[in-house]
């Protein structure tokens, strides 16, 4: 591994900085592709990362316990995958988000329904509260 200087990681080929490896998970936008690294990790993260992209709630079902390293890199939504893939390097599997998890990681996204509490207000006023 190149000697890293005090401001900046070096780059792989696909132009994403190289994290050190300890236990956490980075995530990082570059060349028009998204990258997760984690290291030492649970699933619950990448769970928490996948909720927004859903646009929904996202559960973890697998069963698995463990602390896992891997990589998963995935095209951006914006950026047309054949425009992706032309930056990346050859050898890289370039996905959108959601085919890449099942490609790189054996893992699926499938819908289901599942009852969740929410908590909603739906009035509130304000009154003075001495000091």
């Amino acid at each position: 591994m190149p000697p890293v200087s005090r401001n900046r990681l070096p780059k792989d080929a696909d132009g994403f900085p190289i994290p050190p490896r300890s236990p956490g998970q980075t995530y990082v936008i570059a060349n028009g592709l998204g990258r997760i690294v984690s290291f030492d990790m649970p699933l619950d993260p990448l769970v928490r990362f996948l909720t927004p992209q859903m646009g929904r709630p996202v559960f973890d079902s697998t069963g698995l316990t463990g602390k896992y390293d891997f990589t998963l890199t995935y095209t951006l939504d914006s950026v047309p995958v054949a425009n992706a893939a032309q930056r990346a390097n050859e050898s890289a599997i370039v996905l959108p988000i959601f085919a890449a998890l099942d490609k790189q990681l054996g893992l699926n996204l499938e819908p289901g329904k599942r009852l969740i509490d929410i908590f909603v207000i739906d009035h509130y006023e304000k009154t003075p509260v001495e000091n």
